[in-house]
């Protein structure tokens, strides 16, 4: 498997997780190994620069997550979402 396939499977179990996966789990879920797997996350580190999106790594984990560019404007999104919610109640 290419690094860019495996990379967007990557981002597709990281994805569909919905929070932390362990380096190990996302390697066992993919059938590969660590080194090939950072090799792996590099490459969807860098692909999805500027979408929006980050990926964050520690040592042993892996997540998606809202990047830094578009954080603020989410944060005040779900602020109003629930300060109507709040408003309703």
């Amino acid at each position: 498997m290419d690094v860019n396939e495996l990379s967007a499977r990557a981002q597709a179990f990281l994805f569909s997780e919905g929070g932390t996966l362990t380096l190990k789990k996302l390697g066992s879920l993919l059938g590969v190994k660590e080194p090939e797997l950072k090799v792996a996350l590099t490459a969807l580190s860098a692909r999805i620069e500027g979408t929006g999106l980050a990926l964050i790594q520690t040592e042993t984990e892996v997540s998606l997550a809202v990047g830094k560019e578009t954080s603020a404007a989410v944060q005040k999104a779900y602020e109003r979402e629930l300060a109507g919610e709040i408003g309703d109640a």
